[in-house]
């Protein structure tokens, strides 16, 4: 709850005083995350992780402009070394805010989503990039699709 409160005061001062606009809450969705990845740091190694990534997308429709804010963090994301036994915990937060024109009855939007994986005994910061993609539908319905995941040694 804390973090909708959040999003929406983003969303409410980004918004000021226009009138004509009205914000609303489109997606509120915590997907689960998990797989092996190879980690590019010097002598490479598998990593697996695992936990979920919470994503709020909110919008606001002027005539033709949609302008979207989406907030995406992880949420008990943990990850370990393969060979090394190393452990490495998720934080931090990307917001987003984007403006798109509306050219039919459909509008979408895409980010690079980064956040880090602390290392603890030594072990290197991951940075953990994936790139979502966020459609609207005529229907009005949301979609939050994720792909290209990759990690990276900080």
């Amino acid at each position: 709850m804390k973090k909708l409160v959040i999003v929406a005061a983003l969303v409410a001062a980004a918004l000021g005083s226009a009138s004509a606009a009205r914000g609303e809450v489109l997606a509120n969705l915590s997907d689960d995350v998990s797989g092996v990845v190879l980690v590019d740091c010097p002598g490479g190694e598998l990593v697996s992780f695992e936990g979920s990534v919470h994503t709020v997308t909110a919008s606001t429709t002027n005539a033709n402009v949609t302008t979207w804010f989406t907030r995406s963090q992880p949420q008990g994301v943990r990850a370990v070394g393969l060979t090394s036994g190393s452990v490495w915990q998720g934080v931090g937060v990307t917001i987003t805010h984007t403006r798109t024109a509306t050219t039919s009855d459909a509008a979408g939007s895409t980010f690079v989503n980064v956040f880090r994986l602390v290392g603890r005994a030594g072990a290197p910061t991951l940075s953990l990039h994936e790139t979502l993609h966020v459609v609207q539908a005529a229907t009005g319905d949301v979609s939050v699709a994720r792909d290209e995941l990759r990690v990276t040694c900080s």
